[in-house]
């Protein structure tokens, strides 16, 4: 497949993708969890975890593509 994602493939996707997340954090609620540092232990840490660890390194890589990029300037010189 070369071509774009259609756009009903991905509303499929993102809704499969939802309920999976759902589904998951209202399994947490049936499980104990046995938290070592007492924080761990908050309803749906582990989502929101990854959902800030993520963002984070989404903005970290942001950051160090601006101050390691090159000026644009430099760029259209290349031409």
């Amino acid at each position: 497949m070369t071509g774009p994602i259609s756009p009903r493939l991905q509303k499929t996707g993102l809704a499969v993708a939802g309920a999976v997340l759902i589904l998951a954090a209202l399994a947490e609620l049936a499980i104990h969890r046995h938290g070592y540092l007492g924080f761990d232990e908050i309803f749906a840490f582990h989502g929101w975890f990854g959902l800030i660890a993520g963002g984070v390194a989404v903005v970290g890589a942001r950051a160090l593509a601006l101050a390691l990029g090159r000026p644009e300037a430099t760029e259209a010189d290349d031409d």
